[in-house]
């Protein structure tokens, strides 16, 4: 048997040697801490013009808290995920994930424009400017720094805490994976309390499954950057943005 990390199931990993009371607890102090200085970086930023560092600056927050944090516990990067995995099957994945789900989406919104506020006859295939630096930001400021903490840190935590499991689509998941998702969703909407924003919990679904499907997080990010710099492409082509 393939003794690969990306090979083994999620439910037949060790659990956490940590008491739940201990995990319960620092799960919410690193979220509730994460949403705070957040929320706070980007209130500063606009505030002293910092907009074009904020993402980095963020970024360094969802890698930095959980480094912190499990790097003085029980360092559990290899059971959640935290780690490269097997690259190629990795990626046949995140494409697969992609052609199943953007698909029907610009399906949608060709075939029911007025609720998207757009016009088809307008529509014309184009890249914004600098789309390449834009392209390596989505995955490398944007992207890798969430997948990282919701579902590698955050998942893998709440998997602990919640242990119970049910076959779902080719995964076990638990509790944990629809809370993942609501709390990705709670965390962009308090940014500017936007309804729309509570929209990312049914990505955070895509990319939580394929974290669990593939026992690494880099799936989930390569699905996230181009679901990202997919939707970039539909608003420039219908004149959405610059």
């Amino acid at each position: 048997m393939d003794s690969s990390p990306t090979s083994t199931p999620r439910s037949a990993l060790p659990p956490s040697p940590l008491p739940r009371a201990r995990l319960l607890r620092e799960t919410a102090l690193v979220y509730g801490g994460q949403l705070v200085l957040v929320v706070a970086l980007i209130l500063l930023s606009a505030h002293l013009g910092w907009q074009s560092a904020v993402h980095v600056l963020v970024g360094a927050v969802f890698i930095g808290l959980p480094v912190l944090v499990l790097d003085r516990s029980d360092k559990p990067y290899l059971r959640y995920g935290l780690h490269a995995g097997r690259p190629i099957p990795g990626l046949l994945w995140a494409v697969a994930a992609a052609a199943l789900t953007f698909t029907p989406i610009a399906a949608a919104v060709f075939a029911f424009p007025a609720l998207w506020g757009v016009s088809p006859e307008h529509f014309r295939l184009a890249l914004p400017p600098d789309f390449a630096v834009l392209a390596l930001s989505h995955f490398i400021v944007v992207a890798l720094p969430e997948e990282f903490f919701f579902r590698g840190y955050l998942l893998g935590r709440l998997d602990d805490l919640f242990p119970q499991r049910r076959r779902f689509l080719g995964i076990d998941a638990g509790p944990g994976f629809v809370l993942q998702a609501a709390l990705f969703a709670l965390g962009h909407f308090v940014v500017d309390f936007q309804p729309a924003r509570l929209a990312v919990f049914f990505p955070a679904l895509v990319f939580g499954w394929l974290r669990l499907r593939t026992g690494s997080i880099a799936p989930a990010v390569i699905y996230h950057g181009s679901a990202n710099l997919f939707m970039v492409v539909l608003r420039t082509g219908f004149g959405l943005t610059p």
